[in-house]
């Protein structure tokens, strides 16, 4: 590679990244993909996989915060269950598992919980949750899940038979946020467009 080829790479990243910390580019990116629109009443509440189990075997910040979201949505009366789903920990139980029990301590009725088996991807939590709500007879589900993947999660829960609602939990990104949120929200968005692409060429979306 040349000197100045070099030289105009270093000035891009430069310039991409004072854009990116800086001004609000990102803010107005993320505002254009992250679905605005208020939760709509619906058959369930699904809580899809957040941040999963931490180390000392409860829920990580992440998850904690998406399943108290379920948890008011329920309280609020927006659906009569409440599915929880996430995958494995490094202990014996679940991240669906530990919300569960989290859940019921909040006050949520046992008969109103559906539990959903351990799974990986969201392509794997919707034919988890079909499986568990389509003998219920369950079609229109208020999905809470984080906000740069709001889009792909209900293209991929439509794809196998629901009408799905979005209910946004992360917090939006305002155009004086710091940088590092800036930065935060633009790796979360460049990650979110390589697992669209790959669910739009396996056929899942």
């Amino acid at each position: 590679m040349s000197r100045r080829f070099l030289r105009g790479f270093g000035a891009a990243a430069l310039l991409l990244f004072l854009l990116a910390s800086f001004t609000p580019a990102v803010d107005l990116l993320g505002s254009l993909v992250i679905p605005d629109r208020p939760a709509e009443r619906a058959e369930a509440i699904v809580v899809l996989g957040a941040g999963g189990i931490a180390p000392g075997g409860g829920l990580t910040d992440s998850s904690l915060r998406a399943t108290m979201e379920g948890v008011n949505l329920f309280h609020e009366g927006w659906a009569p269950l409440l599915v929880l789903s996430g995958g494995g920990g490094p202990l014996l139980r679940t991240e669906a598992e530990t919300r569960a029990k989290f859940a019921r301590q909040s006050g949520v009725p046992p008969a109103a919980l559906v539990i959903a088996g351990p799974v990986r991807t969201t392509r794997e939590e919707a034919l988890e949750v079909r499986a568990l709500l389509e003998p219920r007879g369950v079609r229109k589900i208020l999905l809470v899940v984080d906000g740069p993947g709001a889009v792909r999660a209900m293209a991929v829960f439509e794809r196998v038979g629901f009408e799905a609602v979005p209910a946004p939990w992360s917090e939006s990104v305002t155009i004086d946020a710091a940088p590092e949120e800036r930065l935060t929200l633009l790796r979360s968005l460049a990650m979110e467009a390589i697992a669209r692409l790959y669910y739009r060429v396996m056929g899942y979306v």
